[in-house]
């Protein structure tokens, strides 16, 4: 399958990204893609990368020039191009949810394992080239959503002996 175009919208109602593609052939696949979803493929994109530069850089340089690439793979990205549906619907005409998205390495390809509400699998299998264009495109799907999928984790800090251990508040009940 040679995909043609991908395209996204956020669906501020449903939570949730309507993701579809078409391919060389004129099939058009139509997924809702969950938060869990966008953030197990942007995951997998970002370590993908770096992992790839850390073959023949530092792993900070890696990092950093990871970071670069998706950025100039973000400017240089068209988004305004209307998108050309296709005229099948080998899934169904219908979006269907994707529960799980499972991205592996095969060879030179990334594998995107799709697991369908409706019990099927759609394996998508992309270039470097074309993973970086669709982080591009669910990052800023990410961004509509405001899921905060880039914020730092919390880091709790070991405390020392020596600071003061907090006083507990009682919380007010309300009957």
């Amino acid at each position: 399958m040679s995909i043609k175009q991908l395209n996204a919208t956020y669906v501020l109602d449903e939570d949730r990204v309507q993701f579809r593609f078409t391919t060389a052939s004129q099939e058009e696949y139509r997924l809702y893609l969950t938060r869990v979803g966008v953030a197990q493929i942007l995951s997998y994109g970002r370590q993908a990368l770096v992992a790839t530069l850390q073959e023949v850089h530092a792993p900070a340089q890696a990092q950093m020039i990871a970071e670069f690439k998706q950025q100039a793979v973000a400017q240089a990205t068209n988004f305004k191009d209307n998108f050309e549906g296709g005229r099948s619907f080998p899934l169904q005409e219908n979006f269907i949810l994707a529960l799980r998205a499972q991205v592996v390495k095969e060879g030179n390809l990334h594998n995107i394992g799709f697991s369908l509400a409706n019990s099927q699998t759609l394996n998508l299998r992309l270039t470097d080239d074309l993973l970086a264009k669709l982080c591009a495109l669910l990052q800023k799907m990410e961004q509509a959503a405001r899921w905060g999928l880039d914020e730092p984790e919390l880091v709790s800090l070991p405390r020392s002996a020596s600071q003061e251990q907090p006083v507990p508040v009682q919380p007010n009940v309300l009957h």
